[in-house]
């Protein structure tokens, strides 16, 4: 995925059901990797630049199931955070390698009453 670099403030992703995130391959031999499915607030700034381009996010009341995970992505910049004022609550997230994946460079970040059953890494 490539990062948008342009704002996306006060987005709600609710009660969205993703039934089979696993990974697949595809293009004319099945070389193209394709990655698991994502529920994901990304966004990446630059330096000097501080202010982030993505804030505002709330991500509640989602399943996401068989290898499909929530990620939020910043960047690694610490300096330039990406990522500002995300809820994720609620959420299951079953059978994942991931469960939720964070960077870096996100700030004022609240999780709640996620489930995250049989996730590797939570």
């Amino acid at each position: 995925m490539v990062p948008s670099l342009s704002a996306s403030w006060y987005c709600q992703f609710l009660d969205n059901e993703i039934a089979d995130g696993n990974v697949y391959c595809g293009g004319s031999n099945n070389a193209t990797f394709s990655g698991e499915s994502i529920l994901d607030v990304e966004d990446r700034q630059k330096a000097p630049n501080s202010a982030p381009l993505a804030r505002g996010m709330v991500l509640r009341r989602n399943k996401l199931l068989s290898n499909a995970h929530i990620q939020l992505t910043g960047g690694n910049d610490v300096t330039a955070a990406g990522v500002s004022d995300v809820i994720v609550e609620n959420n299951v997230v079953e059978n994942s390698d991931y469960g939720i994946e964070m960077d870096k460079a996100l700030l004022n970040v609240y999780l709640k009453g996620n489930q995250l059953p049989a996730s590797k890494k939570k």
